[in-house]
Formats: C-alpha cells, sequence, structure tokens
C-alpha cells in the first residue's frame, strides 16, 4: 500500500479506536505494512488531532525513515515490526489496552471461552504471550510462539495484539477481543459459562 493512503487510514481508526474507549489518547498503537516498510502511530501523540505528517515511517529492519516529522518512535514498535515478521499475510496491526482484555493480560490468564460458541468459532482462544518488559525486544519474542496460528494474543502485564489483512478487520477484531473478554468476566460472575461438550467446540473451532 502506498505509504500516504495508509497514513490516512491510521488517522481515520485511530480516532475511532480512541472515540470507542479501545485507547486513550496517548496509548496503544496502529500501523500499516507498506511494501518497504510500515507505517506508525507515534509516541505520546493525540489520536484526535494526529496529522500525515506525523505518522512514523519505518523500514522492514524497524529504523527511523521520516525523523523529520518530529515525533518519537513508541516504544512498542518491536510488537509490530515483529507481528509481520512472522504473519507475512498480514498488512495491519493495532497494540490496545481496553479494560477487560488488559484484565485478563494483567491476571495472566489467557481467555479460553467454552460456552461463547461465536468467540469459539473466530478464536477457538486468545493466547497468552509470556510478560516481556515493555520498551525492550522481550516484549515481541512470544509473539513467534503464538501468532503464527492465532490473530489475537494477549500480552502478559501489559495489553492485546491483533493482526489482520486490513486496518478495517483489524479494528472489528479488536472489539471483538475486548467484548469476548467482557462476557467471559461476567460469565465468571454468574457462576461460571455453561460449557458446551467438548465434541461441540472441536466443531466449533474448525468452522471458524
Amino acid at each position: 500500500m502506498d505509504k500516504q493512503e495508509a497514513k490516512k487510514i491510521i488517522i481515520e481508526y485511530g480516532k475511532m479506536m480512541a472515540a470507542s474507549g479501545m485507547v486513550t489518547l496517548y496509548e496503544g498503537n496502529l500501523s500499516i505494512r507498506c511494501d518497504d516498510g510500515f507505517v506508525i502511530t507515534p509516541s505520546t501523540t493525540n489520536k484526535l488531532t494526529l496529522t500525515e505528517d506525523q505518522i512514523i515511517e519505518l523500514d522492514k529492519d524497524g529504523n527511523f525513515m521520516n525523523p523529520q516529522c518530529g515525533k518519537k518512535v513508541s516504544s512498542e514498535y518491536r510488537l509490530h515490526l515483529e507481528a509481520y515478521r512472522v504473519r507475512p499475510d498480514v498488512d495491519a496491526c493495532i497494540h490496545f489496552h481496553s479494560t477487560f482484555a488488559t484484565a485478563y493480560a494483567v491476571a495472566g490468564k489467557a481467555i479460553e471461552p467454552k460456552g461463547d460458541s461465536t468467540a469459539i468459532i473466530l478464536y477457538g482462544e486468545i493466547p497468552l504471550c509470556r510478560y516481556g518488559r515493555p520498551r525492550t525486544d522481550a516484549i515481541a519474542a512470544d509473539l513467534k510462539k503464538h501468532l503464527p496460528d492465532h490473530d489475537a494474543v494477549l500480552l502478559e502485564g501489559h495489553g492485546a495484539l491483533v493482526v489482520a489483512k486490513d486496518m478495517e478487520a483489524a479494528f472489528a477484531s479488536a472489539q471483538i477481543v475486548e467484548k469476548t473478554a467482557q462476557i467471559e468476566w461476567i460469565a465468571q460472575t454468574l457462576g461460571g459459562e455453561s460449557v458446551l461438550p467438548e465434541s461441540e467446540i472441536e466443531v466449533l473451532r474448525h468452522l471458524g
């Protein structure tokens, strides 16, 4: 995709992410793969007022290509860089800290639906990547374990990450991850899920 077109899409969906409460104005980040690398939201910049000339350009090795933009590269660019390396089939990535999904990540628990048929079809499970210190390569070290077989993962002690073929699909996936986390949490407060038979769960997983 052309960089300028990708930047326009990031601005559009950055506003949607902030407005939806999936991220605060400054946290979380969105990226789109381009032919020679990817573009990503900058560090600590209001997503509601973000402009095209503020968006960071990185090459395929993660090198900063447009320092003239006057913004800092998000420390979490490593998540996006590794995601694109692990998943050559995807072109969009969102890292976010929505409340319920992050609660599972902070609790160190994967999301493993056993009664929500829609979640089972869409994800099977949302696995937990082991803790990696923010602002270091360790934060992305576990992606190669889970991301090849999952489009959404939790990051222990941190938040969540989704990948998709385009930004619209990535945004929808992020919303579904948060909704699934909410449903699982509420079901537990009601005494736990009404668990489907394992044979049915297996059938549903193969419908995805």
